[in-house]
């Protein structure tokens, strides 16, 4: 009986740690979604706001410009990843060795 609510509790143990990384996944979108979106719908005013108040700096508006297309580029790379790790390789390989490391701590007490 204390092997089933053993297993239990460790079922239950992973499941909430796989609901922890997909709600941290799901913040991670919604804040990238949140300050990118308006970024890039915005960029080209920003940057001739700030060209307008730089005296004309023609290069400043342009590396400015430049950085708001970057900036969600590669958050966008790293949330890519994120979602990969959440729902793929967590999902799957991650799983299979825990599952197996588990078994094998169980089966040395």
């Amino acid at each position: 009986m204390k092997d089933t609510d053993n297993l239990q509790a460790l079922a239950y143990a992973r499941a909430k740690k796989r609901v922890k990384d997909i709600r941290e996944f799901y913040h991670h979108l919604f804040f990238y979604l949140l300050f990118n979106v308006p970024l890039l719908l915005f960029a080209k005013p920003i940057a001739q706001f700030l060209k307008a108040i730089t005296f004309n700096n023609d290069e400043f508006a342009e590396w400015v410009e430049l950085n708001m297309y970057i900036t969600p580029f590669f958050w966008g790379i790293g949330l890519i990843f994120h979602g990969i790790y959440t729902f793929f390789f967590k999902g799957s390989v991650l799983k299979k060795w825990e599952d197996r490391q588990m078994k094998k701590y169980l089966d040395q007490e």
